[in-house]
């Protein structure tokens, strides 16, 4: 390791982490993975493949223990896990990177981001898809007053089944929260940053299963006037994302795997929509084919989180602002915790199964993989 070099560790190991953690971090200069802990020592083979030398930790104590050369730290693991392992990172006084969700309650995530401004340790939140390139240029035109002031946004997510998630984890709905605190949290903070501050919620419609939910549509009202419209859906028969922002001025389409960003007319055709789509096919190939054929170490799936973690690693040198302070979420989690609250609790009432706080408590230092 090169004197000045960053040395990280990260707590979670499974394929979010093999897939674009380390990809990202490898195109992130003067940064060196040195420490990888999971419960799962299989999750950690695989991931020493891309970090050879590191340490490997089954028990997060262990983990802790070695972690006086750690820069900073990343936490990968299921968003039910974090209160409890954030509290122990966090007594160790070591910066903090933390996957989504921070947490699964707006109680938990604004506990957890006191502790680290007490402690005075920065913890920051991975929600990669504010510096995906569409979000970003979304987000320059409404700054820059191009889009007039905004009158609504309309989410629709539509995700596969949960029995194909290879993290088996995901697939208890019910108990992690998996629609929307895993599946649509990222669109519905982005929807949340064109609407500005919330007013009220306004409806919350849910069906439900043994499993947990299996759509949600609910409605926001903020300050501004502004309403939000947001429908997401698991076990859906085809997957598509799309966020529509309307303004006074001018309107706006993002579209999600592959991304794309359309600007709407007045009057909107096939034609505009044909143009939109094929700009986006050609930019989606021109990504895949540059990944097949030049081999980058950040693949384009990556690039998102790779930027948000350069962003990081300034921060913790002291060259720049913290990039995404964990509290800046606390607005999304607390809706929704409240759209939640509105949506679970008749699942409880009526099978009678421990709350998610309960079966959290069963076990308040377990280590899994976020996938």
């Amino acid at each position: 390791m090169s004197p000045g070099d960053l040395s990280f560790g990260i707590v979670g190991c499974g394929q979010v982490v093999q897939e674009l953690h380390l990809p990202a971090w490898q195109a992130v200069p003067n940064v060196k993975l040195v420490s990888l802990c999971d419960s799962s020592q299989d999750a950690i083979d695989k991931a020493l493949k891309q970090a050879p030398g590191a340490r490997g930790f089954i028990s997060l104590e262990d983990f802790l223990d070695h972690s006086d050369d750690l820069s900073f730290i990343v936490l990968a693991t299921p968003g039910i896990t974090h209160p409890k392992l954030v509290e122990l990172i966090l007594a160790r006084s070591i910066p903090l990177l933390c996957e989504k969700p921070l947490a699964l309650t707006a109680e938990e995530a604004a506990s957890m981001c006191l502790k680290a401004e007490e402690r005075g340790v920065m913890l920051t939140a991975i929600h990669n898809y504010r510096w995906k390139e569409n979000t970003r240029r979304a987000l320059n035109l409404m700054r820059a007053g191009r889009l007039g002031e905004i009158v609504a946004a309309n989410l629709k997510f539509r995700s596969g089944s949960l029995f194909e998630e290879c993290g088996t984890w995901r697939r208890m709905e019910r108990e992690n929260r998996t629609l929307l605190f895993e599946s649509g949290i990222h669109f519905v903070d982005i929807a949340m940053m064109f609407l500005g501050q919330l007013k009220s919620l306004q409806f919350v419609d849910a069906d439900r299963d043994t499993l947990g939910l299996q759509r949600v549509i609910f409605g926001t009202l903020h300050e501004g006037g502004a309403r939000g419209v947001f429908d997401l859906m698991i076990d859906a028969s085809s997957c598509a994302t799309e966020l529509e922002v309307l303004g006074e001025s001018e309107g706006l389409s993002l579209q999600f795997f592959p991304p794309g960003l359309r600007r709407l007319p007045r009057r909107d055709t096939p034609l505009h929509r044909g143009l939109a789509e094929g700009r986006r096919l050609i930019a989606y190939a021109r990504d895949v084919l540059g990944d097949k054929l030049l081999r980058p170490k950040c693949s384009h799936r990556a690039r998102s989180h790779s930027e948000l973690f350069a962003a990081f690693a300034k921060a913790v040198r002291g060259e720049g602002p913290n990039p995404l302070p964990a509290r800046d979420i606390l607005p999304t989690i607390q809706l929704l915790d409240d759209v939640a609250e509105g949506s679970y609790r008749p699942i409880f009432e009526h099978s009678g199964n421990r709350s998610r706080q309960t079966a959290a408590a069963d076990e308040p230092s377990s280590i899994k993989s976020t996938d």
